[in-house]
Parts: structure tokens; sequence; C-alpha cells
């Protein structure tokens, strides 16, 4: 099926060790409603790629798909930033190879990328979809996302993107966590963001005990601060945002653990 040159998507997915999840990505890519005009799969070094290429080749009749191998493991917005050199497509997707998407996905937020000219768009997600379901039917309207209400709350997952492949701003390679969040606000100062109200996609991912997540949560909040501090530094935002997205990172930080915990507590 082709796809007018206006229109045309670009997904980009990084995997690693991912060939028992990544069939049912692509399975997903295969069935939307309006087809993509590329699928780039980059593997980020992973310890055996021949799965993966046997898993990739049942597709290609139905997907353009191209596969790049990365020797080294170098993280997710390396991969990520290799797929958009490569990418040609109008508009750019963003999936990672454990989630899946809703079949009318693509072609809702085209839609509305069209429809009001914006830059980039996200919607819902569902992070265990065997507990609830993608849904592309909603009574709620859309919502403009600026910096300052990104930072309160940021409702920007990866696998929900979609941006116009025509001035993005790449993800940040020094960052090995939180890389997205910087992208996505970069990008947000750069032109019209929304909401859509749709939960069009969603993973597989049971609830992690608390040991985990408490774990990992004082290296992500160092590293939204890292990522402000930088974006200062570097003159993208002002003394101002740095100052009070700064001040609001510090206010989530305890919220986050109480959270975190009381969810262990609830699923335990």
């Amino acid at each position: 099926m082709k796809t007018d040159m206006n229109t045309q998507v670009s997904v980009i997915i990084p995997c690693y060790n991912s060939h028992s999840v990544i069939g049912r990505c692509l399975d997903s890519v295969k069935h939307q409603t309006h087809a993509v005009f590329e699928v780039i799969v980059i593997d980020d070094g992973s310890k055996d790629v021949h799965q993966l290429i046997d898993i990739i080749s049942k597709f290609k009749k139905s997907l353009s798909i191209t596969l790049v191998l990365n020797k080294e493991n170098k993280g997710a917005a390396y991969a990520r930033n290799r797929g958009i050199e490569i990418a040609k497509g109008k508009y750019l997707a963003f999936l990672d190879s454990d989630d899946v998407w809703h079949p009318q996905k693509i072609i809702t937020q085209i839609d509305y990328m069209e429809k009001y000219s914006l830059r980039i768009t996200g919607h819902g997600y569902v992070p265990d979809l065997s507990h609830s379901k993608m849904s592309a039917t909603t009574n709620k309207p859309a919502k403009k996302i600026g910096k300052f209400n990104f930072c309160i709350g940021n409702p920007f997952y990866t696998p929900t993107i979609m941006v116009r492949r025509s001035g993005f701003v790449h993800f940040d390679e020094r960052h090995r966590r939180v890389d997205d969040y910087r992208c996505w606000l970069e990008n947000i100062i750069s032109g019209e963001s929304w909401l859509l109200p749709h939960r069009l996609a969603g993973g597989f991912k049971p609830p992690i005990g608390a040991s985990g997540l408490t774990g990992s949560l004082p290296k992500m909040h160092a590293s939204y601060l890292a990522v402000l501090k930088n974006l200062f530094q570097e003159g993208r935002v002002s003394f101002t945002f740095y100052a009070i997205a700064s001040t609001i990172e510090y206010i989530k930080y305890p919220i986050r653990q109480i959270f975190v915990y009381m969810k262990y507590i609830l699923n335990d």
C-alpha cells in the first residue's frame, strides 16, 4: 500500500536482545490502518542477531524494513539518532521493541499533525495491557503542551511520539537516562505540541518491586537536574525556566518515592 508523501511516516525501533518480543511489536506496525512508509530497526549490540534477522525477514513482504546492526551497545539515544539519519518520511514515529500500537495510532496522529501543523504529538500509554486496553475512542479534547506544564508532569512516553522530521532536535547521546525527556522538551520549545487523549500504545510491563524502582529513582532525579542544567548552560532555556523546572523536580522527587512505595504495598 502506497502512502501520500505528505503523510509518510518513518518508524524507528531500537532493540537490544529483543528477539522474543519484536515480532509482536512489528505485527502492530503491520496492522496500522494507515500504512507506514518505512520501518528502521536499529539493533544496539545484541549478543545474537541471527534470531532477530530471521524474525524481521518474515515481515519484509508486508513492511519496508531496514535493519541496522551496531556492534557495540551505545544506548537508545544513539540507536534512535542512527535511525533518524536514515529516515526519509515526513514524520517520525518512535516505538520500543517490547511495546505495541493500536491499529489506528498512525492515522489518528497524522490527522492532528496535518490539520493543525503540529511539530510534536503524544498520546495515552497503557503500561500493562494484561490489565487494561488501548482505545482510539474518547470524548476528551486534545491538550496543548508547553514547556512549563511538560516539566510539571511529563505526559510523553516514547512509543506515543510522532514528530516532523524537518527541524527535529535529535536525542542527546551524552545522557543514558532521560535522553527522551531532553529531546521532547527541546522539540516542544521549537514548535507547537499537543497531547492527544487517545490511548494508542501499550506494553506488557508488570508492577516492579519497590527495591528495583527506588534504586533507580536517585539516578533519575540526578539525571533530570543534569539535563536542565545543561540546557541552561547551553542557552537553550532561560535562568527563570531553569530555576522553576529544577524546583519542580525537587518537589516531585519525594512524591515519586512515596508513590512507588505505596504502589509496591498495594501490589504486594
